[in-house]
């Protein structure tokens, strides 16, 4: 019998297996989620300026169908935006807010939130 393996991306299949952590910034660029993780642990900010800490989930046609799972581990404040979105985001705030996402056609879909905010307005 003969085996062939062809080179492709990983998809989550519900079970997680790879994490990163992020760490914090006070700058105001955005900080690209690697799609080659499934769980992304967030760096919190405890600075109340708004449009720092921003992370970016952006689309991929290599990751169609992706899902990720992203969290806050500490108390302070983290935002999450989305590629073609002009406004709107999720904002994690508390050290057990967590959101699981996927992408569909293109877009990121929020499957489930516990506790992170949804906010109207861009950063």
């Amino acid at each position: 019998m003969t085996v062939v393996v062809t080179a492709g991306n990983q998809v989550f299949d519900g079970v997680p297996r790879s994490v990163k952590t992020y760490t914090g910034s006070t700058a105001t660029s955005q900080q690209s989620i690697d799609l080659t993780y499934d769980v992304h642990n967030l760096g919190m900010s405890t600075a109340a300026t708004v449009g720092i800490n921003i992370y970016l989930l952006a689309t991929d046609d290599d990751y169609e169908g992706r899902e990720v799972i992203v969290q806050a581990t500490a108390t302070g404040t983290a935002s999450l935006v989305f590629t073609g979105t002009a406004t709107g985001h999720l904002v994690f705030a508390a050290a057990t807010d967590i959101a699981r996402m996927k992408q569909f056609d293109g877009i990121w879909y929020v499957e489930q939130n516990s506790g992170a905010t949804i906010a109207t307005a861009t950063d």
